[in-house]
């Protein structure tokens, strides 16, 4: 919600009721959203059946929230800046068949994923009573989370003259992920 405004009590000064306003505006992100590299090794048991192990990596695009709230001391401003990371293994079974040179087929796995978030804040509080601004700077990091998700796929592969091959794939990946450290 863009420039919402909330007034409530401030709770810098709890024998005083002060006047807050706060300015924020909400940012859909994702951190699956940038660069995603995987490469992946397999093996077929039998025509129709194999194994698979995929190794991947994910780069975020930076996501940046902004906040300005305006109080009966001053003016606080400040920056958030996301960064996010990860590395993931993800072992699968796939099924195919041949239907007059046209292969169907469907690839299962499980997602483990180990993400890091990196959060840099930059702020300024401005106080009206001393004329003063005092300005903070801090990075953190959180890692230790295992994501575990779900992978799967369908398509079909068709080839077309001996070493050509046409792929279609529709592939999707849930992930759940057990929030630690992130408070």
């Amino acid at each position: 919600d863009k420039n919402s405004i909330d007034y409530f009590n401030s709770k810098e000064d709890i024998n005083t009721t002060a006047r807050k306003i706060t300015t924020e505006e909400s940012v859909p992100y994702s951190f699956g959203e940038g660069l995603n590299l995987n490469i992946s090794t397999g093996y077929k048991i039998t025509p129709n059946f194999g194994a698979e192990l995929e190794f991947g990596y994910l780069k975020s695009s930076p996501v940046e929230i902004y906040s300005n709230n305006i109080t009966d001391n001053g003016a606080e401003l400040y920056n958030l800046k996301y960064k996010a990371h990860s590395y993931s293994i993800t072992p699968s079974v796939f099924v195919t068949t041949d239907f007059c040179g046209v292969k169907p087929f469907a690839k299962f796995g499980v997602i483990f994923a180990f993400p890091k978030v990196n959060l840099d804040w930059n702020g300024s509080h401005n106080y009206t009573s001393n004329q003063t601004r005092v300005s903070d700077k801090a990075e953190e990091e959180y890692t230790g989370n295992i994501a575990v998700g779900i992978s799967s796929s369908f398509g079909i592969s068709i080839t077309y003259m001996t070493g050509i091959t046409l792929f279609l794939r529709s592939a999707a990946e849930i992930y759940l992920i057990r929030q630690k450290n992130l408070e």
